[in-house]
């Protein structure tokens, strides 16, 4: 049985510049990639800016909605 703190481990949270990247190539704008996520947008101008460090399930499924890589 994984522990759940090496699992998380493994995870490694998007850096503010990939989280970025990622919304430009998928051609959002912060209002529709934090609509695509049900998150505020202040929330995803905080993961852009590295105020906050963005939940490695939140990019997953970032990347899964936009058809991108992870």
């Amino acid at each position: 049985m994984k522990s759940r703190q090496a699992d998380t481990q493994r995870r490694c949270s998007p850096a503010p510049a990939d989280i970025r990247a990622g919304r430009e190539r998928a051609g959002l704008n912060q209002i529709e990639a934090a609509g695509l996520l049900h998150v505020d947008m202040r929330l995803w101008q905080k993961w852009e800016l590295g105020e906050r460090e963005m939940h490695p399930a939140f990019w997953e499924l970032f990347c899964i909605k936009t058809g991108a890589e992870k």
